[in-house]
């Protein structure tokens, strides 16, 4: 990580440009460069805000010390990033203006009455806010358990104050389907895998970032990649009522999902089939699944599927 310098009062005005993106503690972006700044959200960046010394995207004055950012285990980095959303429990969208367009992330951040939402206004690869208008429809798309949600939204009202966000309408319908048959939650747990074929005993380093009972997502390093029908062993370990518990399960790879996630070049995904060695072990992860699930926000599900009768999910043929 990057050496990192405090805010001066003088460095962010009210009503102007800010002319350099400002990070938390934690390097978190708080609020890109180019976005104008208000009191509440000043006060705001000069008490939680820092500024890395050196970020190539912004520096601009030749005189400027050039710090050297060390490079970080793609793996870790990975894990580093997944760990902090399934520490979190935030529900997320992904939204587009099209079925063709880029698509971007919008986290739930409250919701309020006759069927609205509250979302963090979604980012750019550049970490530079997507250009959004009041009255616009967007496409939106989540998951949750074992449904997929689809629908169109009207963005209501686009706000930055005190962070950039935006009211989401709901349409009278939304369109679910049943996609896997049983509740699969987003998780971050590192993972040991054997190979069974073709060098017995090999062991890789692997994060798990979503699981069931019957099977989750793997990451691996892409000098690590599985190929398709490959047996192996996995070991990895799930806390639950306050202890952890050890699992060990044989798997299939059923699924390879490639660098699916463009923010880690470096990282490939495989579907896996998973065996618990023994039926407590599944019990086990079912009750870990199921805690992660009660743990998201409850009221997004009820809004979503039409909870106490009103109009609300529109069930379509549950896929296989």
């Amino acid at each position: 990580m990057s050496r990192q310098t405090p805010l001066l009062a003088k460095d962010i005005i009210v009503g102007k440009a800010l002319p350099f993106s400002v990070y938390g503690a934690d390097n978190t972006l708080l609020l890109a460069k180019g976005q104008v700044v208000s009191e509440r959200i000043r006060e705001a960046l000069l008490r939680n805000g820092v500024r890395p010394a050196y970020r190539p995207e912004e520096q601009s004055e030749p005189e400027q010390e050039r710090i050297e950012v060390p490079e970080t285990c793609p793996l870790q980095a990975f894990r580093n990033a997944y760990a902090r959303v399934a520490g979190s429990t935030r529900v997320g969208f992904r939204m587009s203006r099209d079925d063709r367009g880029e698509s971007y992330t919008a986290w739930v951040i409250g919701t309020h009455e006759q069927r609205g939402l509250m979302l963090s206004a979604p980012m750019s690869r550049d970490n530079s806010l997507v250009a959004m208008a009041d009255g616009q429809t967007w496409i939106f798309r989540a998951f949750h358990g074992t449904a997929a949600f689809r629908f169109s939204g009207i963005v209501r009202k686009v706000m930055f104050d005190p962070i950039p966000y935006f009211h989401l309408q709901l349409p009278p319908t939304i369109d679910m389907r049943h996609v896997r048959q049983r509740p699969r939650a987003q998780v971050c747990l590192p993972a040991a895998i054997t190979l069974n074929e073709p060098q017995q005993g090999d062991v890789l380093d692997g994060v798990i970032c979503d699981l069931s009972s019957c099977g989750l997502r793997l990451a691996l390093k892409q000098s690590d990649v599985l190929q398709k029908q490959h047996s192996l062993h996995i070991r990895f370990s799930v806390p639950l009522l306050e202890k952890s518990h050890d699992i060990q399960a044989t798997a299939k790879v059923m699924a390879l999902y490639g660098a699916a996630d463009q923010r880690h070049p470096g990282i490939h995904l495989h579907g896996l089939r998973l065996t618990p060695c023994s039926e407590f072990e599944q019990m086990i992860l079912h009750a870990y699944v199921q805690e992660r699930l009660v743990d998201e926000l409850d009221a997004i599900w009820k809004i979503l599927a039409g909870s106490n009768g009103k109009p609300g999910a529109q069930e379509s043929q549950a896929a296989a």
